[in-house]
This record gives structure tokens, C-alpha cells and sequence, in this order.
């Protein structure tokens, strides 16, 4: 195995993953595009290889820096949806089989996501 670690702060306030709502048809609520369409591009800023795919990633890690509004699941659930197709190719259990989150207290005006990627290296170059 060789390990290979990115570790990142994403300068974005904290944002639960959003339900779709319905009038007539379903849409997403454009606040929660908005900071989709940001965090995608900041995670492909930084993120310059392939999407990780089935087997090469080892463990992803959040710590979300903020005020204590929301469940943890929503938090990482709007990153790993943000991540699709950028920093791994989908954020099914078969690619991403280990994750961890844990959450700080910072203020409203202090908010960060701390985004943390571990992969095996062997296995990309293999694939």
C-alpha cells in the first residue's frame, strides 16, 4: 500500500445538504446551488489528479468549524455531493467506504471546512 494524504481548509460557512422542495416540480433552493457551485470550485482548485474511484480511497475525514446549527450528516453530505466527479467519482459506499466527521466550535464568522483525503496510490496506478 502506498498512502497518499491532501489535507484542505475550505473557506465556506457551513452548509447542511438540501432537501429537494417541490412547486409543481422539484428544484434545490438557489442558496444551496450557490454554495454548491463555490465549494466545487475550490474543491477543483486544488484537487489536480482524477476522481478516486472504487478501492482507492482509504478514508476521508471533515472537521466542520462553526456554529453548532446543523447535523453532521447534512454537513458532510453537501461536501461529498460537491466532491462528485471532482475529488472522487461518487460518493457511493463502494468509493468512499470510511468516513469520519467531527465538528469545533468557531463562531458564525469563523467558519471553515477542513477536508482531509486519504487514498492508496497503488490502487490509481494500477486502475
Amino acid at each position: 500500500m502506498a498512502l497518499r494524504t491532501a489535507e484542505f481548509v475550505l473557506p465556506l460557512p457551513l452548509q447542511p445538504k438540501a432537501r429537494p422542495r417541490f412547486s409543481g416540480q422539484a428544484y434545490t433552493d438557489g442558496k444551496y446551488r450557490s454554495w454548491m457551485k463555490q465549494c466545487r470550485a475550490i474543491l477543483g482548485e486544488w484537487w489536480t489528479r482524477p476522481p478516486l474511484g472504487k478501492g482507492e480511497v482509504i478514508a476521508v475525514h471533515f472537521t466542520f468549524r462553526g456554529p453548532g446549527t446543523s447535523d453532521l450528516d447534512n454537513l458532510q453530505g453537501a461536501v461529498m455531493d460537491a466532491g462528485n466527479g471532482v475529488v472522487w467519482v461518487d460518493d457511493r459506499v463502494t468509493v468512499l467506504t470510511r468516513i469520519e466527521a467531527q465538528w469545533e466550535k468557531a463562531s458564525k464568522t469563523d467558519q471553515s471546512i477542513v477536508l482531509k483525503v486519504i487514498w492508496d496510490e497503488k490502487v490509481s496506478a494500477a486502475g
